[in-house]
């Protein structure tokens, strides 16, 4: 006995094909891109303050997760800012931002006191703006 396969119809097909090409030409963000949006601050006036604030990063970048935070920072900062945030190894002008930990980072342990990390425990921070040498 033959048995006869039925063969969908031409309609179908290009159906099928149309779906198939429009979803493959949406673009949507993904991953870190959904949360984590770096597009630059629309209002001017804002974007201009921030930028007059923020002049360079400074960040000691001796162990992984601290060069990855670096990273970040000037990814978020350049695309916020739509410029280019500069990277130093030493603080050299006011708007510095500094991040490192007291044990490895000089600059760090001479900015904040001894006494203000002791409440922090093992997984704390501190978030603070200093001045050194008027900077």
């Amino acid at each position: 006995m033959i048995t006869q396969k039925k063969i969908p119809n031409a309609r179908l097909y290009k159906l099928l094909w149309l779906t198939v090409l429009a979803v493959s030409t949406l673009r949507a963000d993904e991953g870190a891109r959904l949360w984590l949006r770096y597009d630059p601050i629309s209002d001017p006036q804002v974007r201009s303050q921030y930028d007059g604030r923020l002049t360079e990063i400074v960040i000691d970048q001796s162990s992984p997760i601290l060069a990855a935070a670096a990273e970040e920072l000037r990814r978020g900062l350049s695309g916020l800012l739509d410029r280019q945030v500069p990277s130093a190894d030493s603080l050299s002008q006011a708007g510095a931002i500094v991040a490192g930990t007291p044990r490895t980072c000089p600059l760090v342990r001479s900015l904040i006191d001894p006494e203000s990390l002791k409440t922090l425990g093992d997984e704390g921070f501190l978030i603070r703006s200093v001045t050194e040498n008027q900077k």
